[in-house]
């Protein structure tokens, strides 16, 4: 595995994420009169530039986590710890937490006053239980896993989204980005790693998931989803259309600038998709921008933290 690249890789979605903070719920048309095209501050959270959201704030907890091994119970205290004592926040509070999340969170913190080991949810079977509030976390379980069976993966990936999103849609979506990535992190090129991952998932889950919900990724799974045209993309929370904008402008674009800022100018959940795109462009390109990483808030200690991830996987 090539660290310099996870390193790349996670730093690329924390700009990602700051690219879009400004822009959250901004609509695209509107957008596309006044196109994003570099790092500001401002805008939807009123936040200073470089300021990242809680996508990132989550990553780095997960990576804090699994830098001393994976540890369901341990990764619950680690997100308890940001959502309610601000621990890896840009600014020292929280300014941003999905509805699910949250109360996904409540469950684990009251776990934690009562002493109690930290468990996932059960399985959901309701279908609004699908933001993207799991799969924008996931990108450290892709390095950590990389050396693990794909029966292992599955189960890990099943229980870490389940600790917020416990429904199969959701999990499904986890399970399809940390995929792609490990291909990406060995070596196979943008579109070689697209179609290994494609029937490498399609093949394992046939028979552990029902086939409606394997469908519902089906412009994902069964054909080119780079093929589409912008307007077939919708970049909203739910988790397959958050998926669907990802790899669309991963795989639609030649550098790490125009992919995350493709992934921005959609609008919508614009901090989502710019990380999740900035996480798979990390792994392939090494151009970020150093002006974007410069203004980063709290850039040594996030730096730090990657490094100390990337010691031990």
């Amino acid at each position: 595995m090539d660290k310099d690249k996870v390193v790349s890789s996670i730093l690329g979605f924390i700009i990602g994420d700051s690219l879009g903070v400004p822009f959250e719920f901004e609509s695209r048309e509107k957008l596309k009169m006044n196109p994003v095209t570099t790092m500001v501050g401002g805008g939807s959270w009123d936040q200073p530039i470089g300021t990242w959201s809680d996508d990132s704030s989550m990553v780095l907890s997960t990576i804090e986590s699994l830098s001393g091994g994976y540890d369901l119970n341990d990764l619950g205290h680690c997100f308890d710890n940001w959502l309610f004592k601000n621990h890896f926040t840009p600014h020292g509070e929280v300014f941003d937490c999905g509805i699910q999340t949250r109360e996904s969170l409540k469950r684990i913190h009251n776990q934690i006053i009562k002493n109690q080991t930290i468990t996932p949810l059960p399985p959901s079977s309701d279908e609004k239980q699908n933001g993207n509030g799991s799969l924008m976390r996931i990108l450290p379980l892709g390095f950590y896993l990389q050396n693990h069976s794909i029966e292992e993966r599955w189960e890990i990936i099943y229980d870490v989204s389940s600790l917020t999103h416990s429904h199969i849609r959701s999990i499904i979506g986890c399970f399809i980005y940390t995929e792609l990535v490990i291909d990406l992190i060995n070596g196979f090129g943008k579109l070689d790693s697209y179609q290994r991952m494609k029937e490498r998932v399609s093949g394992f889950l046939t028979d552990k998931v029902p086939s409606h919900e394997l469908d519902l990724y089906g412009r994902i799974l069964g054909s080119d989803i780079s093929t589409l045209k912008e307007s077939e993309i919708r970049s909203t929370p739910y988790v397959v259309y958050t998926l669907e904008s990802v790899l669309w402008c991963f795989l639609g674009q030649e550098n790490f600038k125009d992919s995350v800022l493709t992934g921005v100018n959609l609008g919508g959940d614009t901090d989502t998709i710019g990380g999740l795109v900035g996480g798979l462009s990390g792994i392939v390109y090494n151009d970020i921008p150093k002006k974007w990483i410069d203004v980063l808030v709290r850039k040594d200690e996030i730096l730090e933290l990657i490094n100390k991830f990337v010691g031990s996987v």
